[in-house]
């Protein structure tokens, strides 16, 4: 079986994460894979037309073609996959997230679609059609695994994209209440409160989380898209054995089991009595092996790729 993987631009972590380091993974199923970039010339979009119908499956990530662009992938095998609410702005725009514009091109592509791949639950429940695989993304694995120890101040990390940030602004109360020591693992630095900056890398990410003592998520949880999430973040720090606390919003709510892999915190008072309870090398410790189980078991690339490989020959 012949796949054509269509990814929007390697600089983003959903085409790394979902497309291009899956590609490998789903070769191994017996799923011959072309990992290319969505086009920006005309000719090379009606290349991409004439190839798309011509194989056994393909896989456009996230990308929301305009009309005349969608126009071209029609009556090609097609499979849908995103793990943002790309269904609304990502920030409001005069009060509001809905976007009517979005909203058209998600409704076209998805309802042209064979199938349908989602991060989570609240994504999938936007689907138009009714063939869709709930899938969340992956996480690497084989990657150096926290040693906890007895510590004088706790590293209290968080790892994401710059535009970002503002997420951070809600722990500003927390942070001023505690001895800690706040990490910020960003490609830019963070403002709001004083905090240890340390620049992003994909080569290095892995040792940075792992030398955390806890890993944080934030949410607002009145915003549509970030209730999309797929908490990424918190299958980053369980890899590595870092226990969690997140915002019980969207999918983090599925992910911690509060108390035996992390903990959910909604208020300023409920981080900081999170945070202490975590100040206990023993529970951070059992906290964190557990979120590595969880991810061994649910969230690895061969888990995931086997899910993906027997939708995609289902779809074909």
């Amino acid at each position: 079986m012949k796949a054509l993987l269509v990814y929007q631009n390697e600089e983003l972590p959903s085409s790394r994460i979902r497309i291009i380091q899956m590609a490998p993974h789903l070769e191994a199923h017996g799923i011959s894979c072309e990992v290319i970039r969505w086009p920006d010339r005309i000719g090379d979009k009606l290349a991409l037309g004439r190839r798309a119908k011509g194989t056994d499956i393909v896989v456009l990530q996230k990308k929301l073609p305009a009309f005349l662009d969608a126009h071209l992938l029609s009556g090609a095998p097609l499979v849908f996959d995103y793990d943002d609410a790309i269904m609304f702005r990502d920030r409001p725009k005069n009060g509001s997230f809905d976007s009517r514009s979005r909203r058209i091109r998600f409704n076209r592509i998805t309802r042209m679609s064979r199938g349908l791949i989602a991060g989570n639950r609240y994504l999938a429940s936007f689907a138009p059609i009714d063939r869709v695989l709930i899938a969340p993304s992956p996480v690497p694995h084989e990657v150096p695994i926290k040693q906890h120890r007895e510590t004088a101040k706790l590293r209290i990390g968080w790892v994401g994209l710059g535009k970002n940030l503002g997420a951070l602004d809600m722990l500003r109360p927390v942070f001023a209440a505690l001895d800690v020591t706040p990490v910020v693992i960003s490609n830019q630095r963070y403002s709001g409160f004083p905090n240890e900056h340390v620049p992003w890398s994909l080569a290095s990410q892995d040792e940075l989380v792992a030398e955390l003592d806890i890993g944080i998520m934030p949410l607002d949880a009145d915003s549509p898209f970030t209730r999309g999430k797929c908490s990424y973040k918190l299958l980053q720090y369980f890899a590595t054995g870092v226990p969690c606390i997140a915002s019980p919003v969207g999918m983090n709510a599925e992910v911690i089991r509060p108390g035996e892999n992390g903990l959910l915190a909604s208020t300023t008072e409920e981080w900081i009595a999170a945070i202490r309870t975590m100040s206990s090398t023993e529970k951070r410790a059992a906290m964190g092996a557990a979120g590595r189980r969880d991810v061994e078991t649910s969230y690895t690339y061969p888990v995931i790729a086997e899910r993906w490989s027997q939708f995609l020959k289902a779809c074909a």
